[in-house]
């Protein structure tokens, strides 16, 4: 397969990230469900139906190669899903974003586990030189978690991307690059391995 898009399975201490399929939409499109979270609200991705569609647009768009989808569970229970995105094997760079978490799994140990998990894979496995993430700008709660694990902010976006109902939205560059991958990865490992 091409650079980021083989298939992931990663075991963290709580949680497992791994590829998703078609079986899995159900599952996923009932834990997601949340009509008045930032999905539902903002792109219009308010209903289990809506949530399968995306799902499948998403697993289309990584037959293409454009990204690599994945969903993260705590044992049994699906706890949210993200992507390896902007994949640029050239310059050893990508992004992890898309990512959407459970309402249950919110402001938990979830997203700070899924995203050392993710670093590590990218730095360790993939040898990446960069990895980026790019929040929202109005989303405080996913900017703190980024910086949280260690991301560097380097700037914002004006104007980055629109939503359906025409509200042009600002976004927020993170990222950790190899030089630091060490630091994030000691930092992460005092508080949690």
């Amino acid at each position: 397969m091409a650079w980021a898009l083989d298939p992931v399975k990663i075991e963290g201490k709580r949680v497992l990230v791994r590829n998703y399929s078609e079986k899995d939409f159900a599952t996923i499109a009932e834990a997601l469900n949340d009509p008045n979270g930032w999905f539902g609200r903002n792109w219009g991705i308010d209903s289990p139906q809506k949530i399968q569609n995306m799902l499948d647009s998403l697993l289309q768009a990584q037959s293409k190669g454009q990204h690599n989808a994945l969903v993260y569970c705590v044992g049994d229970e699906v706890a949210g899903i993200t992507r390896l995105m902007r994949l640029e094997p050239s310059n050893k760079s990508l992004e992890i974003g898309g990512t959407w978490v459970a309402p249950k799994w919110r402001k938990s140990f979830v997203n700070t586990e899924v995203k050392f998990l993710l670093l590590q894979y990218c730095f360790e496995t993939l040898s990446a030189e960069r990895v980026e993430f790019r929040v929202d700008g109005r989303n405080i709660e996913s900017q703190r978690a980024v910086l949280r694990i260690g991301a560097k902010l380097e700037g914002r976006l004006r104007t980055r991307q629109l939503y359906p109902d025409g509200v042009a939205r600002d976004g927020l560059l993170f990222s950790v690059i190899r030089p630091e991958w060490s630091n994030v990865k000691g930092n992460h490992c005092i508080r949690y391995c």
